[in-house]
């Protein structure tokens, strides 16, 4: 072994030692795919919600109209009580209008039926992906748009 080999050794043998140091890149990891997931996945679902939630309010449905209408009518304490109801009626809005405007899946289950099988699940029960519908959605049938929804409507 050469002096520079025993130096190189000594160098990765601090590094690994150096929990610091390692912690310091894992966090940074994490943040980037942190960033990464928000940028691709969270910002572009949170803006379909606040975009359907608008939609909602500027063109409420009958029942809100009516709440909104019996509200002069009714004693001061009871307009928290109906507050509330415009609040889950515009949610309710809000996950219909995101159910209908999100795309469809194009894998039917026709196709499935014509190959026998699920022609995106390999032999070795390893899922193909599917680059065409990288970046379309498909999330029709999913609950995770409607997860989010809540909890962006939550946190409101």
């Amino acid at each position: 072994m050469s002096m520079n080999d025993n130096y190189e050794i000594t160098e990765i043998t601090q590094m690994m030692g150096d929990n610091t140091r390692m912690k310091n890149d894992v966090n940074q990891a994490a943040g980037m795919v942190r960033s990464m997931f928000n940028d691709k996945y969270v910002a572009p679902i949170t803006r379909a919600i606040a975009q359907q939630n608008k939609k909602a309010r500027k063109n409420p449905c009958k029942e809100a109209r009516l709440l909104e209408a019996m509200k002069p009518f009714m004693a001061e304490h009871q307009h928290h009580g109906i507050n509330q109801a415009l609040e889950a009626l515009f949610m309710i809005e809000t996950l219909q209008g995101l159910k209908t405007s999100l795309p469809v899946p194009t894998r039917s289950q026709a196709q499935i039926s014509a190959a026998g099988h699920d022609p995106s699940v390999h032999h070795d029960g390893i899922y193909e992906v599917d680059q065409d519908c990288l970046g379309r959605g498909g999330m029709q049938h999913n609950m995770l748009p409607l997860l989010f929804a809540m909890l962006a409507m939550r946190n409101k």
